[in-house]
């Protein structure tokens, strides 16, 4: 696998793993483009960085999601690296909601994999 010259999606970009990930991307000559719903603090963490995109996205919101995937198709269809590191926090016992935790999980991963339509994944 190439490490520089390549287009990589990051969900979750914005702390964490995920900005790790993308600082060590955008040195190595990587397009970066940063995923997170928490705009004020993607934008400022990407503005340290080079090679940079962001998207505002709530993974948990299908239309968001929706956004996401035709928004790489018409400006980055050049993207051939999908990092998918978001995760959600269940802030309700566990038990109360694993039904609807795995109804929500279920709907969303379908749509997340439409991102296989991309030409280059």
């Amino acid at each position: 696998m190439k490490t520089s010259g390549n287009t990589i999606l990051i969900t979750g970009a914005a702390n964490g793993i995920g900005l790790e990930i993308a600082g060590l991307s955008s040195q190595k000559n990587n397009k970066v483009i940063m995923a997170d719903r928490s705009i004020d603090q993607l934008k400022t963490e990407a503005a340290k960085l080079d090679n940079v995109v962001t998207i505002t996205v709530d993974l948990t919101d299908e239309n968001d999601v929706n956004k996401l995937i035709q928004t790489i198709k018409l400006n980055h269809s050049e993207l051939n690296i999908a990092i998918l590191n978001a995760c959600a926090a269940m802030t309700t016992p566990f038990i109360a909601t694993n039904m609807i935790w795995n109804m929500q999980s279920r709907r969303l991963t379908p749509t997340i994999l439409q991102m296989s339509d991309l030409p280059t994944l």
